[in-house]
């Protein structure tokens, strides 16, 4: 992973900074460089879907500290006050079967969707090339992306790959309140 410099707070579209990092990772196993990512930025491994994923699968054993490296020790990679994207809910719910499941969908209900904003939106189709749940139709007629919620499966895909900025990630009014105590 290209790590020279990244890109923090809501990118890779137009709301990202960069930001020198000065790392380049490598590795035969792909979830164990992600993890090394998310501790080079301070990432809680928890938090990401797909290390979430990957612990259930048995891919990996969910112990982030575990992580061998060759070269500079990660804690020397370390990012200070790396700002994290918006849709970062920062607390994970491990692997704790009937209580993850809850969680999962408390979360879900709770936490950040994508919405496209009309005026802003284009109706360019990226968002809707770029969704992997094809959840996203274009309503011309409306000049506004349309989001199916019970298909997004909130990878933000449409949010990151917008050329205008245009799909804002947003909480139910519950929610707001909830992220505004740091419950979610």
């Amino acid at each position: 992973m290209d790590a020279i410099l990244g890109m923090e707070g809501n990118g890779p579209g137009t709301g990202g900074r960069p930001r020198f990092v000065g790392a380049l990772l490598a590795g035969a196993d792909p979830v164990m460089v992600d993890v090394a990512c998310c501790r080079v930025v301070g990432a809680d491994t928890s938090a990401v879907e797909t290390l979430a994923a990957a612990q259930q699968r048995g891919l990996w054993n969910g112990r982030a500290g575990e992580v061998e490296t060759l070269g500079v020790p990660l804690a020397g990679l370390f990012v200070r006050d790396f700002v994290m994207p918006d849709s970062y809910e920062g607390i994970g719910v491990g692997n704790a079967g009937l209580l993850q499941g809850f969680m999962r969908r408390l979360l879900r209900r709770f936490g950040r969707w994508p919405v496209p904003q009309v005026g802003r939106c284009t109706v360019c189709g990226a968002c809707e090339q770029a969704c992997p749940a094809d959840a996203i139709t274009l309503d011309e007629r409306a000049q506004v992306a349309k989001v199916d919620d019970s298909l997004c499966i909130r990878c933000y895909c449409c949010h990151e790959i917008c050329p205008d900025a245009a799909i804002d990630l947003e909480h139910s009014a519950m929610g707001r309140v909830l992220h505004r105590l740091r419950l979610v």
